[in-house]
């Protein structure tokens, strides 16, 4: 079954398993209970990958609306 995931990005340190994933509308932070120990370093990382990805998804949103007004 396709769950619509287009790419999934990891982070694993010490305790801390975290997962970014990239869906076709949404980019999601998955992880578990130790994630609230992220150091600085961790949060920086995640903030910078997930920014990126949004801005990946807001341009292919936009380009797919573009193609959308153009007469075939």
């Amino acid at each position: 079954m396709d769950d619509g995931i287009r790419e999934r990005h990891g982070l694993t340190t010490g305790n801390q398993g975290i997962v970014i994933t990239e869906t076709e509308r949404h980019v999601c932070l998955e992880g578990h209970a130790g994630d609230r120990n992220l150091t600085e370093w961790q949060a920086r990382y995640l903030a910078a990958k997930m920014y990126r990805l949004a801005r990946r998804i807001r341009a292919r949103r936009e380009a797919y609306e573009q193609s959308k007004e153009q007469p075939a």
